[in-house]
């Protein structure tokens, strides 16, 4: 989820300096990657080699363009960015952990697996994963979670 995110992010900068080419010769040759990845994790893995390799290729992707937007701009902030990452990937390290836990025990407590349970199981899990992340985002000082619920400002163009 972070690398497509920092994708989106910093493919709109390029866009945003006038220069749509350079994401997409990045974008092209993630894609043979990413298909290489997928034919070589397919078979040990199975549908969870296609996820790995999305994952892989979109990370290597959302790298190789805030490297080279860097190269072009030297305006990236690395140590923020960086102490931004070993933030998230704390919070995200222990939401996982948190949700990992929370399916074992609701399969030891409802092990039936009608439509209606694995719903139920399923709104739990989120819901416990989504209440620790921001927890820990908030106790370790994660700032963009918060950001994202607070209103904007809309600014409006007036007569005067």
């Amino acid at each position: 989820v972070w690398a497509a995110c920092g994708l989106m992010i910093s493919q709109r900068a390029f866009y945003a300096c006038g220069d749509r080419a350079t994401p997409l010769r990045i974008g092209l040759a993630i894609a043979v990657l990413n298909i290489v990845l997928n034919v070589a994790l397919i078979y040990p893995l199975g549908a969870r080699g296609l996820a790995l390799a999305t994952s892989l290729a979109t990370a290597t992707q959302c790298v190789l363009t805030v490297i080279e937007l860097h190269r072009k701009t030297s305006s990236v902030d690395w140590r923020l960015l960086s102490a931004t990452g070993m933030r998230t990937a704390i919070a995200t390290t222990v939401m996982c952990c948190v949700f990992f836990a929370t399916e074992s025990l609701l399969q030891s407590i409802m092990p039936e697996h009608s439509s209606r349970i694995r719903l139920l199981k399923t709104a739990i899990e989120v819901s416990a994963s989504v209440i620790v992340y921001a927890g820990i985002g908030w106790l370790i000082g994660l700032k963009e979670p918060l950001e994202l619920c607070r209103p904007t400002k809309v600014h409006t163009l007036r007569k005067e």
